[in-house]
């Protein structure tokens, strides 16, 4: 008997199996405004930090991104996160 697609283990960013889903509870997909619109900045966020230049994304994948932004709506039941640019200089 195979297990649904669903629930089909995968390896994770540190060895262990973890189900294969449309999205864990803790990630979410970050997006930022530019010209008044949304554009999406990385899927499946799984870690933000605060940095000197901004906000550290990353995800379960090993990509990282640093943004000069800062946090505008956190709607951790969608697993939607909202970033505003920053001025830098």
């Amino acid at each position: 008997m195979t297990a649904p697609r669903a629930l089909a283990p995968r390896r994770g960013e540190h060895g262990f199996f973890r189900p294969i889903e449309e999205k864990t509870m803790c990630q979410s997909d970050v997006y930022i405004i530019e010209g008044g619109e949304e554009k999406l900045l990385m899927k499946e966020t799984a870690w933000i930090e605060y940095a000197d230049d901004g906000l550290i994304l990353r995800n379960d994948f090993g990509e990282q991104k640093t943004v000069p932004a800062r946090l505008k709506v956190a709607d951790l039941v969608q697993h939607r996160i909202v970033l505003e640019p920053i001025e830098t200089g």
